[in-house]
């Protein structure tokens, strides 16, 4: 399964609906036009060469109209002979390559395949390294397919997924550092691994730079998708090292105590900073107001920090805070596939944002802000 099977919805309502071309598509998500075509064949939207004629003719109702960019014609064949690849050429003037070769071919201009023979070698390492071949192209002035297919005969082995060459992918093989500890917090409410080979996070937009700090480890971007932040990281030994301590799919319903359990005692406070982040709340709430004795009306504020997770996670995080945070016993409510538990009031919430932010090196900004602005605290 390639890894942009996950996407195969999305573009066929483009495809289909909002009428956009493959190529468009794949300009979108910085990928070849062909991945989008492979994605969308299983779907059988795809059109033939006659319906797309058809559809033009249909739908837009107008005749060819002269290219845009002939005025530039002559600049291009001046630019092409004096060494100017095809690929530079279209970045420069904003417009397609095969636009660029159509309009040397109708000047007679003899078109040829620059040779990339010298830079194979960085192509590889560029590729191990977890750049996309579109990512190579643009670097290097060429057309994707160009760069699939040299690694192709090079026998490079490309199956939609990166090559696990970097250490970052062993990241998780020793949880040992507070860093280490909160990504695997964050991931155990937060993430999800499917497949067996992907750890997909997705975030509301505002939060992309905090995902962008997780990418960074591994030299991939977060990036925006129907209206989220979303991060894929394609690690088939990765998978399987979270999946092994309990980071599993629908980890909600079932009893994962064991990702806990799996994580050193002194390094829990960062897992459970990871857990509020990812799934967590921290709120400020007031009621209604009630009417005292003496006739004057009083209104009650409340904070908690609360979780939802599986019923035995729950335990163990409320029993992990009450013994190092100092804190009250809080509660959990079962619910119907999962619990809430929870800590009330401003002593509670004071203690475990000293419990879970000293000595943190990674956070969700937003989340600690706000047990800044309600505690009056800061570390």
């Amino acid at each position: 399964m390639s890894k942009w099977d996950v996407y195969a919805d999305e573009w066929k309502r483009m495809y289909v609906d909002e009428r956009m071309s493959t190529t468009q598509i794949a300009e979108k998500y910085r990928t070849h036009s062909s991945t989008v075509r492979m994605t969308l064949k299983p779907t059988g939207c795809l059109r033939t060469m006659s319906d797309a004629c058809i559809l033009r003719d249909q739908v837009y109702d107008m005749p060819r109209r002269e290219s845009p960019f002939k005025q530039y014609y002559k600049e291009w064949c001046r630019m092409y002979r004096d060494g100017a690849g095809a690929s530079i050429i279209a970045s420069k003037f904003d417009c397609d390559v095969s636009t660029v070769h159509n309009a040397l071919r109708s000047l007679g201009v003899e078109t040829h395949r620059p040779d990339y023979s010298s830079v194979y070698d960085k192509w590889i390492e560029m590729y191990k390294n977890g750049h996309s071949g579109y990512d190579i192209a643009i670097t290097y002035g060429c057309q994707p397919k160009t760069v699939y297919s040299a690694l192709r005969n090079l026998g490079v082995v490309m199956d939609g997924r990166l090559i696990e060459t970097r250490d970052s992918y062993h990241l998780f093989d020793v949880i040992d550092s507070d860093e280490k500890a909160y990504w695997i917090g964050f991931a155990y409410a937060d993430g999800n691994v499917y497949e067996g080979h992907t750890l997909r996070f997705q975030l509301q937009v505002a939060d992309i730079a905090h995902l962008s700090k997780l990418g960074k480890l591994f030299s991939i971007d977060a990036r925006v998708y129907n209206g989220n932040a979303i991060l894929l990281l394609h690690s088939t030994h990765m998978a399987n090292i979270l999946e092994s301590i309990g980071v599993v799919p629908r980890k909600t319903y079932v009893d994962s105590r064991a990702v806990i359990d799996n994580i050193s005692p002194d390094l829990r406070y960062a897992f459970i900073r990871g857990m509020i982040d990812g799934d967590g709340c921290v709120c400020k709430s007031t009621r209604r107001p009630h009417t005292l004795k003496d006739g004057t009306l009083k209104s009650k504020v409340t904070h908690t920090v609360s979780i939802s997770t599986c019923n035995q996670m729950c335990e163990a995080i409320r029993q992990d805070i009450i013994e190092n945070a100092g804190t009250t016993l809080g509660c959990i409510t079962k619910r119907q596939g999962c619990s809430d538990m929870a800590f009330g009031g401003i002593s509670n919430m004071r203690k475990i944002y000293e419990y879970i932010y000293t000595g943190a090196t990674v956070w969700l900004e937003r989340k600690r802000s706000r047990f800044e602005e309600y505690t009056g605290g800061k570390i």
